[in-house]
């Protein structure tokens, strides 16, 4: 949360089907499901987890009408996110080969890139490249701490 005093921290809450997580586990270098084995024994050692020193943003597509009635079954044509993005999939489902829209908040759009401005840049570009019809974002993401999107 920011504060007239700098950021401060409420909780830490990232399950990974969260933005949260779909933004900071990209960056992990180190294994995840050693990670996960360590906790589960009582044995991770946080000197082992290891990240990425670049940046990463994430985007939220919603449906038309989110969040009171979200539009379900529109047709949606992904982009290919090449290797630094990653288009994590929430309120979708697929019939009959087409893939539709099935909830609120129906993509999750993240990129990678060794600045900030840059990754927000890739991820406003592969959301700009989703064929969503109506579909709803946000446009003003790490404005609020001087970022602003990359074109390049």
């Amino acid at each position: 949360m920011l504060t007239p005093t700098g950021p401060k921290v409420v909780e830490f809450n990232a399950r990974f089907g969260d933005p949260e997580a779909e933004t900071v586990l990209p960056l992990l270098t180190s294994d995840l499901a050693q990670h996960a084995l360590d906790a589960t024994r009582g044995q991770l050692d946080p000197t082992h987890v290891t990240f990425s020193e670049d940046a990463s943003a994430t985007i939220i597509l919603a449906a038309p009408g989110y969040p009171a009635e979200p539009q379900k079954d529109i047709p949606i044509t992904l982009p290919d996110p090449g290797p630094h993005g990653i288009i994590h999939h929430a309120g979708t489902r697929t019939q009959n080969g087409q893939l539709l829209s099935s909830g609120g908040r129906v993509l999750a759009i993240t990129a990678t890139a060794p600045t900030l401005n840059a990754a927000l840049g890739r991820a406003y570009a592969l959301a700009d490249q989703t064929n969503f019809p109506g579909a709803q974002l946000r446009r003003d993401i790490g404005r609020r701490i001087g970022a602003h999107p990359d074109p390049t």
